[in-house]
């Protein structure tokens, strides 16, 4: 299943969901319009037909992509982050060559469907204040963000007129697909747990390491006595997951660092763990529900395979577009 995943997200680089991840601190380039920026700001990763892409936004892409490989026991070495980095500049030039396309065919946003986006993002935050932090990370003002939900919404809209509405996939192409890859459908033991974690350097210092070891036997303490472990979670972690009451949802073999992985799996539903070191600290671990391997039955897959085939077929169309588009532009590149 896993592999299945990773062939739904195939076209994510340069389709329709491609362009949903950077809406909110990416690329901060406009198309005939001038902006009042810092001078960091200033500094372009590349220039597309005399279009900055700000170097600010290259970096956050970048952080964010190495971030989210470390958390996943996957830290990039030198050769790694070289590739990413190609990557993250890759996907911002494509990105800014297919919002001056749309502009050039005509494609409108309304307000209203920026202020819709806006109103989306603002409902994932408890308070008006954490928004604002969240806005402030990312380096976006009021205005810098509706101008980057303007683009994003209208590479969609040009993609979705140009490519997606006139592909499809039939019901027999989607059988072929799921009888001649048998492997992919075939879905591996999971565990779904959640936990909590206090950050501990494998390198810190003695006192610094007690400390930390000190604050989760506290919390073990609280479990033990009957504290609910969402809220510790919520309160204590400091992982990403702690906002969610520590949750980490289903995970596989070879997703999490070995001794969380390894005491994961030997747990049964509804136990929560001794304490756990991994590299990254001190881990208590609640196993919420586990699943045995099976084999996909078609008919759960057959839409989700003609969705991801369907993809395939846009990104090849959008790569060759894009191919084009960026043949007669002029692209300077500074990374």
């Amino acid at each position: 299943m896993k592999k299945f995943r990773t062939l739904l997200s195939i076209a994510v680089a340069l389709t329709v969901v491609a362009f949903t991840a950077p809406l909110f601190g990416q690329s901060d380039s406009k198309t005939g319009e001038d902006s009042k920026t810092s001078s960091k700001d200033q500094e372009a990763a590349a220039i597309v037909n005399g279009v900055k892409i700000p170097k600010t936004a290259f970096e956050k892409e970048l952080e964010g992509l190495i971030e989210q490989q470390t958390m996943q026991n996957k830290k990039p070495d030198d050769k790694e982050i070289a590739r990413l980095k190609q990557m993250v500049l890759d996907r911002l030039i494509n990105k800014e060559t297919l919002y001056q396309e749309s502009v050039k065919q005509g494609i409108k946003v309304e307000e209203s469907e920026i202020d819709a986006q806006i109103e989306n993002l603002r409902s994932r935050f408890a308070t008006d204040a954490e928004y604002n932090e969240y806005l402030k990370k990312m380096n976006l003002t009021a205005d810098s963000l509706r101008k980057r939900i303007k683009q994003t919404l209208s590479i969609r809209k040009f993609i979705n007129d140009e490519f997606q509405k006139k592909t499809s996939v039939s019901e027999e192409d989607a059988k072929s697909f799921y009888e001649s890859h048998p492997e992919i459908f075939r879905q591996n033991n999971q565990v779904h747990a959640a936990h909590i974690l206090i950050k501990s350097d494998p390198d810190a210092e003695s006192d610094e390491k007690t400390e930390a070891l000190k604050k989760i036997k506290d919390i073990k303490k609280q479990l033990d006595e009957g504290a609910d472990f969402g809220k510790l979670a919520e309160k204590h972690s400091e992982g990403p997951s702690g906002p969610k009451g520590g949750d980490l949802g289903f995970f596989g073999r070879g997703q999490m660092v070995k001794p969380f992985e390894e005491v994961a799996f030997s747990m049964e539903a509804g136990e929560i763990s001794d304490v756990v070191e991994t590299r990254f600290g001190y881990h208590i671990i609640k196993v919420i529900e586990k699943k045995e391997g099976s084999t996909i039955e078609y008919d759960t897959v057959k839409q989700r395979i003609i969705q991801n085939l369907e993809r395939e077929k846009v990104e090849k169309k959008v790569f060759d577009y894009l191919e084009e588009l960026k043949k007669k532009a002029d692209i300077k590149t500074f990374i």
